[in-house]
């Protein structure tokens, strides 16, 4: 409906979610809002050299994958909003291998995208995606949280775990009471050339260093 320099029209997001952003091409758009249906509401001006691109989506219970090798994230949901400067990521809920994660996300001022991830580990679910022997030596629940930054399309992961709940009953020095704090970090580097970094460490009983994609063969060091 024409109201001075502005009009309004509403139209249907896609089924397919990957198909968004080249649908909605150049239009400007000043305030967003997805409804139940799956709208937007689009506000575009007189002067597009004016206008300011902003929106909001809503995606509940879908399923992601974000690498082959790792289980998909099931019921996927998350308030997403979007404007020139950015993209922000609120209330993000999923389940990787049955076990609960929450998540938010927000582009940075000097580029990339930076990560919030926390979740809960359950020994018997992570079975059920991983047949490694060790596993069959691990029981209970614990926290973790972590963090997921990317820039210049390389990325840093970091998990860490005080693994309290945890009860390991493989040989010292990974025996394992579910009262005791044990620290666990993983991190995960990109490098230049495709190669990445992979650090372990697990309080004072192990740590470990992995070269991964490394040709001719990936590399350990490792102390007890």
């Amino acid at each position: 409906a024409p109201d001075g320099n502005n009009y309004e029209v509403n139209v249907q997001l896609p089924k397919d979610r990957r198909r968004l952003a080249a649908d909605l091409g150049n239009l400007p758009i000043s305030t967003g809002k997805r409804g139940p249906d799956g709208e937007l509401r689009m506000v575009p001006l007189r002067q597009i050299a004016d206008s300011v691109i902003s929106g909001v989506l809503t995606l509940r219970d879908n399923q992601v994958t974000v690498d082959p090798r790792v289980p998909p994230l099931e019921g996927f949901g998350a308030r997403i909003a979007f404007t020139r400067k950015g993209v922000s990521v609120k209330d993000g809920r999923a389940r990787l291998a049955g076990n609960p994660i929450s998540f938010e996300a927000s582009s940075q001022k000097e580029g990339g995208l930076q990560l919030n991830v926390a979740g809960t580990l359950d020994a018997g679910r992570l079975r059920s995606v991983s047949n490694h022997p060790a596993l069959q030596f691990v029981e209970g629940q614990t926290q973790w949280r972590g963090n997921i930054s990317v820039r210049d399309k390389m990325a840093s992961l970091r998990f860490d775990s005080n693994l309290v709940g945890i009860v390991s009953t493989l040989p010292a020095p990974f025996t394992k009471a579910a009262s005791a704090n044990v620290p666990l970090r993983l991190a995960l580097h990109e490098r230049p050339g495709g190669q990445r970094l992979l650090a372990i460490d697990l309080g004072k009983a192990a740590s470990a260093r992995l070269l991964l994609d490394a040709p001719p063969a990936n590399t350990l060091k490792g102390k007890r």
